[in-house]
Order: structure tokens, then C-alpha cells, then sequence
């Protein structure tokens, strides 16, 4: 019989950061295509993304007596979420942009 984490954990790590890209989206006034994001755009994503997964997972740890404290795990959470990301959206970034400029170089 799987426990209660085979499916918080999961539901924790799907919602949180699509409820972060959507205030962040919502906040910076995004369009929809992604179009003319900027750096500091990606930053901000990167740093709701890892301030609502480390919170809401650790405050998950501290109530289902993992943790006995949820700050006790926060900060290399947010860390370690946070630089994931930042790798993460900046990459993706710089290979649409290769894609992007290949495309119109293609066709002129």
C-alpha cells in the first residue's frame, strides 16, 4: 500500500510551480507565446517557482513529522530549486533564441 508522500509529493511538485508561473505570468502582464521575456522576467519566475516549492514542501514535512521544523529545510530547498531553474530557464531560453535566429537566417 503506497503512503500518503507516493502522492502529496508528486501533486506538491506539479502544482506549486505551475501556480508560480501563473501569478508570474499574471504579475509581469506575459504574453501568451512567451514572446519577449526578459532576463530579469526569467529570474523572477525562477525565484516564485523556488519560494512556492521550498515553502510548500517543507511546511508538508514539518505536518506529516518529517521535519520537526519547516524552516529547517527551506533555505537549501530554495537554493537548490532556484539554481535548478535558473539553469533550467536560461538554457531553454538561449536555445529558442539559437532556434529562433537559425529560422531567420534560413529564411530571409
Amino acid at each position: 500500500i503506497a503512503s500518503a508522500d507516493t502522492y502529496i509529493f508528486p501533486i506538491l511538485s506539479s502544482i506549486c510551480p505551475m501556480l508560480a508561473a501563473l501569478l508570474g505570468s499574471h504579475l509581469m502582464n506575459v504574453r501568451a507565446d512567451l514572446g519577449g521575456l526578459r532576463a530579469w522576467q526569467l529570474l523572477v519566475f525562477a525565484l516564485l517557482g523556488a519560494a512556492f516549492n521550498s515553502v510548500s514542501h517543507n511546511l508538508y514535512f514539518q505536518y506529516s513529522g518529517i521535519a520537526q521544523s519547516w524552516l529547517t529545510g527551506l533555505f537549501p530547498m530554495f537554493a537548490g530549486d532556484l539554481v535548478g531553474m535558473l539553469i533550467v530557464l536560461y538554457a531553454a531560453s538561449a536555445l529558442l533564441r539559437s532556434i529562433s535566429s537559425r529560422s531567420t537566417h534560413l529564411n530571409p
